[in-house]
């Protein structure tokens, strides 16, 4: 499934990472055997940190997020940062004239937190900031 691929999990691996009995039981959904359950999306969402509205509806933001990772000044987002003690930190910018750009968190292998803050970055508008619900 993962030839020529460039991808960090194989099926086994997601299969360990949201313990299910077999890999036979991820398998059906990669290969369009079997349409996945509402039980599974919703296991899948909360590991993943996705938005079950997005997975099942097409509504709202793809990524789930609380109120304690709703950052909106400098201080608090550090502070976030330091609390969160991240593997790695992205900065994401979009292919746009303004260059909104916003912070992304990898907690851990399979964990990724986006902090809702948003920073534009370009030679059109400058620097500025606003929140990451503008640019999604």
């Amino acid at each position: 499934m993962n030839q020529e691929r460039d991808e960090k999990f194989t099926v086994a691996e997601f299969s360990k990472i949201l313990k299910l009995k077999k890999v036979s039981d991820l398998e059906k959904y990669f290969f369009n055997e079997e349409d996945p359950t509402f039980k599974f999306l919703k296991k899948f969402s909360n590991e993943f940190a996705i938005n079950i509205r997005w997975i099942t509806e097409g509504k709202e933001h793809p990524f789930k997020y609380d109120e304690d990772n709703y950052i909106q000044l400098y201080d608090d987002c550090l502070n976030k940062i330091e609390q969160l003690s991240p593997e790695i930190i992205y900065f994401v910018r979009a292919d746009s004239i303004n260059g909104e750009t916003c912070i992304l968190l990898e907690v851990n292998d399979h964990r990724f937190i986006v902090i809702h803050f948003l920073v534009h970055f370009s030679t059109q508008n400058g620097y500025g900031v606003g929140h990451v619900n503008e640019l999604i």
